[in-house]
């Protein structure tokens, strides 16, 4: 958004019109308004999703379901490019438990 030296009055006024509509409505309305429910319902899926996520890898893989993380990654082709440019050894080192 042009706005300072140079673009005269009107970056100023553009700043304050788009300033005044971002805050006219409360947030988690949805927009359009149409999409309110279904915009919602997206943002508790990602907020679940966040509060798992949100974690060290090594938590999350040892929480993970170890039958579906196994099948993952039980690939030679997985297993020749990760553990060649891993850099976290406690990771490979879980990796390579969940292998054996």
């Amino acid at each position: 958004m042009p706005f300072a030296q140079g673009f005269g009055w009107g970056g100023e006024v553009n700043l304050n019109y788009t300033f005044e509509k971002l805050f006219s409505e409360p947030f988690g309305g949805g927009y359009p308004k149409d999409r309110v429910i279904p915009e919602q319902r997206n943002k508790k899926i990602l907020d679940g999703v966040k509060a798992v996520t949100h974690r060290p890898l090594i938590t999350i893989l040892k929480e993970i379901d170890q039958d579906f993380l196994k099948s993952a990654i039980d690939y030679p082709e997985f297993k020749e490019y990760f553990f060649a440019a891993s850099q976290d050894q406690e990771i490979s080192d879980y990796l390579k438990s969940i292998l054996d």
